[in-house]
């Protein structure tokens, strides 16, 4: 027996619904896993339109998991194993990694915020010692006050 159900979904449903299906989706691209922002946005024209903000990445950089489908325009493809960054000049777009120095530039970035993040592990666990109350008091001063200068 086939029957339908029909109703109606709060906006704020569609929304949690579409950053679902897209993360799933989207996650099946990328490794490791990308953070994805999705909005709706209802336009003036009557319209109803997708933003997406996709996060840098936190430790890794993020390599291609897989091959777009074939129906995709070739500039526009995807390829397993490749690294795609954002264009530093010309047009906002994302281009695939293919000198040393996009390499070098991702890999330098990469290994600062993997220091950045061994630092607060050492605070946390006590190999590093933490910024101490009198040394943020004496930063919030004026210049000519810091270091008990008068």
């Amino acid at each position: 027996m086939n029957s339908t159900v029909t109703g109606t979904i709060a906006s704020r449903h569609v929304s949690k619904i579409v950053q679902v299906i897209c993360e799933r989706t989207l996650s099946k691209y990328a490794s490791p896993q990308i953070r994805v922002d999705i909005a709706i946005h209802d336009h003036d024209d009557g319209k109803r339109y997708l933003a997406f903000q996709v996060h840098q990445f936190n430790d890794s950089p993020v390599v291609c998991g897989k091959n777009s489908p074939d129906d995709v325009k070739p500039k526009e493809r995807l390829v397993t194993g490749e690294v795609y960054v954002r264009a530093t000049s010309g047009k906002p777009q994302t281009v695939k990694v293919t000198d040393a120095a996009q390499m070098n530039d991702l890999l330098e970035l990469a290994a600062e915020f993997r220091a950045r993040r061994m630092l607060e592990v050492g605070k946390r666990i006590g190999l590093v010692p933490a910024e101490s109350a009198a040394s943020k008091f004496d930063a919030e001063l004026p210049p000519n006050l810091r270091g008990g200068q008068v």
